[in-house]
């Protein structure tokens, strides 16, 4: 359990799903026997792991939403010269950006007490969202003895992995986190020798 995970909560989730084939031998051909001459092998593995972050980020009290700083530093009026502060340190819905007011109404509300100062607050919103990690991979192989001194042969693998971190805070909202998004890895290595 994460430090930072309350006492009352249980464990965020860990789940790991692995699974695969393999099969092997020679090949076998209508018109061409490779017994002890040409060889095949296929494998494939799955991996899905599910793993809960433990998040404790920052967001707007409720009352900041609403415009209310009271018992917070100073807030000034920019259209104001010389500058004056907003009445009770409260600023006035009128004066909200359209926009602004509309990704206010996505934030969270906090559900920790976090840290609180006179210059603000922190560390109040604690989250464990699942973060999803899917690798699919596999080889393909054939073998073939040319003569008793000489062989050959050639391999081809694949790994796809798409792993997916959650952010701090949930969506919309989340797009601003640095690590959000699909983290992809596409390899392939093909071998003849």
């Amino acid at each position: 359990k994460n430090f930072f995970d309350p006492p009352d909560s249980p464990i965020p989730a860990y789940k790991l799903n692995q699974f695969g084939a393999a099969v092997g031998g020679p090949v076998e051909l209508p018109k061409y026997s490779g017994k002890n001459r040409t060889f095949f092998f296929v494998d494939y593995q799955g991996t899905r792991i599910r793993t809960g972050q433990t998040f404790l980020a920052t967001v707007a009290p409720a009352p900041w939403k609403a415009g209310d700083f009271s018992g917070f530093n100073t807030i000034f009026d920019p259209d104001t010269n010389p500058r004056q502060p907003f009445p009770g340190n409260r600023i006035p819905a009128s004066r909200f950006d359209p926009v602004a007011a509309k990704l206010l109404q996505w934030m969270p509300n906090p559900n920790t007490a976090g840290s609180i100062s006179p210059a603000g607050v922190s560390r109040n919103y604690l989250t464990n969202p699942i973060e999803p990690n899917n690798t699919d991979q596999g080889d393909v192989r054939v073998d073939h003895k040319i003569a008793n001194s000489d062989s050959i042969f050639a391999r081809f693998s694949m790994s796809d992995q798409t792993l997916t971190p959650p952010s701090p805070i949930p969506p919309p909202l989340s797009g601003a986190a640095f690590s959000s998004g699909d983290w992809l890895n596409h390899t392939r290595t093909a071998v003849v020798s």
